[in-house]
């Protein structure tokens, strides 16, 4: 999650700077899938952008099945420490 820290109450969190930015100047955006890290930073994150992100998105979380995030998995699936 980077420097995003989400609110205490995860309702009251607010879009990062970046998202809304990027959400703003593409309006075709319906689908939105989020690979976050897989610890606690990630998966709060992950929580916090489904529950502030209006409701015409379809918020998709697809956390990598192993490992911290998608680098790691992949290494593991190529059989790369």
């Amino acid at each position: 999650a980077g420097v995003y820290q989400p609110a205490k109450q995860i309702e009251e969190s607010k879009v990062p700077v970046a998202v809304a930015s990027f959400l703003e100047k593409h309006t075709e955006v319906r689908t939105i899938a989020l690979h976050l890290d897989n610890d606690y930073a990630g998966r709060r994150m992950a929580q916090a952008l489904k529950a502030v992100l209006p409701s015409r998105y379809v918020i998709r979380d697809r956390p990598s099945p192993q490992g911290k995030d998608c680098n790691d998995y992949l290494c593991l699936k190529l059989g790369r420490q």
